[in-house]
């Protein structure tokens, strides 16, 4: 469900991402190290987050609806939120769907980047801002045609971009609320972090984007047990929660 888990008892959590590496130590004292997993997966514990009796019948309602572990939610680390002016894409006259990331980069003592390449699947609604070549592009255009689109009724037809217009229209008519037409030209999907483009960018335009985000989780457990310390006092020891990991149309293409 496109909801956030309380902000007030995340903001206490512990947790953050979760790699899953093999090691098979040699007689030597040599070992081999084999990663199982290209991307990280966030982990959370939530309890320390609760600090009064309100939000302990906040979370306990917001398990209930959740049924435990059968049904996901946005969450907020407040640790890792917020992404500015990140490089998601450069045109090349025919692409017009660009997929939200935010890159960790480490410097390397022979100059060069190590990067690392995260993909965000739950911007925060009404915080995605697009640039163009570092300009916002609510004031500049940097599109290959001028033909512009103003509704949904007007998107290309599908015999006319197979890869884009079909994506665009099947989405929307899952979930229209989840957009935000920022201007006649962009078109933002909050639920995947999908960007699509009316008329495809320019060769060579850097296509860069600025905003907050969620990660998408459940519970990890079926079982809430809770703790009657005094009247009005209750507590929980230990409350997971863990990333969930999407694959949207995108990810398929």
């Amino acid at each position: 469900m496109e909801t956030r888990f309380p902000v007030d008892i995340s903001y206490g959590s512990i947790g953050g991402p979760v790699y899953f590496t093999n090691i098979v130590s040699m007689y030597a004292g040599h070992e081999q190290r084999n990663i199982n997993w290209a991307n990280a997966r966030r982990k959370y514990n939530v309890s320390y987050g609760i600090k009064n009796d309100k939000q302990f019948q906040e979370l306990v309602a917001f398990f209930h609806n959740c049924r435990g572990r059968a049904i996901g939610f946005r969450f907020k680390d407040w640790s890792d939120y917020v992404c500015d002016k990140q490089l998601v894409g450069v045109g090349d006259g025919i692409s017009q769907t660009f997929q939200l990331y935010k890159s960790y980069e480490t410097q390397l003592l022979d100059g060069n980047t190590a990067s690392y390449k995260r993909k965000i699947d739950k911007p925060v609604f009404g915080t995605v801002k697009v640039y163009f070549d570092d300009m916002n592009l609510d004031n500049h255009s940097f599109f290959s045609t001028e033909e512009k689109f103003t509704t949904t009724n007007d998107f290309p037809s599908k015999d006319r971009d197979n890869s884009t217009s079909g994506v665009i229209e099947e989405a929307i008519k899952k979930n229209e609320e989840n957009f935000i037409f920022n201007n006649p030209e962009l078109i933002i999907d909050y639920t995947s972090g999908a960007i699509f483009f009316t008329k495809p960018p320019n060769i060579g335009v850097k296509i860069m984007a600025s905003f907050e985000f969620d990660i998408p989780a459940r519970f990890d457990n079926d079982y809430l047990p809770t703790r009657l310390e005094g009247l009005g006092l209750n507590s929980i020891n230990d409350i997971q929660i863990v990333e969930i990991k999407l694959i949207h149309n995108l990810d398929k293409k």
